[in-house]
């Protein structure tokens, strides 16, 4: 049996219905990296050096965290494989991930901070404008930003209580979608970020969605972000 072979039947096998439809298709992204040079090889041929020129390559363009996705899917691949006889050893088990080096968070001095607000409070578009005033003076994420409701805005904070993510290019909100426990958290607010939020129009039960009331999808808001920032920089 080849690899090419193998991954639909293992995902099918002890994946599907086990595990979130997200996760599901964030495996299924995952096995599109892999080469037709290695897809093509019966598991009982795949070397730890295929693997790891492979994992060698992938590691040039991906992040930390997507490496390490890739490292458990190639991982359990094999681990499956070799409990149902297709292959009799683990080619994963001494596979060496390269050190990934994330680049630091963005983060601006005073003087930027000063000059990003002041664009903001005259940006035409109101609803890009506060986002990036609420993203600037509390931390939270973007999905984070996009899932809050009305109910979680009080006069002095929010609540994170959802988060907004895509899923098949479809703008999907889940409750208590966040990294760790940790981040269900009331986040403190400024009385000046408070108003410009209450100056936003009521057009559905999310604080950040679209003129119709439905979700902002995070595409497009990334999109509406990096043109507020493009113009920023043209005005200084």
């Amino acid at each position: 049996m080849t690899l090419r072979e193998w991954i639909p039947q293992w995902l099918e096998a002890y994946k599907l219905g086990t595990i979130k439809e997200r996760s599901f298709h964030q495996l299924e992204l995952l096995v599109k990296h892999f080469p037709d040079t290695l897809l093509d090889m019966e598991l009982n041929e795949i070397k730890p050096m295929h693997l790891q020129g492979f994992v060698n390559r992938f590691s040039q363009t991906a992040s930390k965290s997507y490496m390490d996705k890739m490292r458990v899917l190639l991982h359990a691949l094999f681990v499956d494989a070799v409990e149902n006889d297709f292959c009799s050893k683990d080619p994963t088990s001494r596979l060496k991930i390269p050190q990934i080096i994330e680049k630091p968070r963005e983060s601006f001095t005073a003087d930027e901070v000063k000059r990003i607000v002041t664009f903001a409070l005259d940006y035409p578009y109101r609803r890009v404008a506060v986002a990036v005033l609420v993203l600037l003076f509390t931390g939270i994420r973007r999905g984070e930003l996009l899932g809050l409701k009305w109910e979680d805005i009080t006069d002095n904070s929010l609540t994170i209580r959802r988060g907004v993510f895509q899923e098949r290019g479809t703008a999907c909100v889940e409750d208590y979608l966040v990294k760790t426990p940790k981040s269900l958290r009331t986040v403190p607010l400024l009385p000046e970020i408070v108003h410009y939020i209450r100056t936003l129009p009521h057009t559905g039960s999310f604080v950040f969605g679209t003129s119709n009331g439905t979700l902002w999808h995070p595409r497009n808001f990334s999109r509406d972000y990096g043109q507020f920032f493009k113009a920023l920089r043209k005005e200084y």
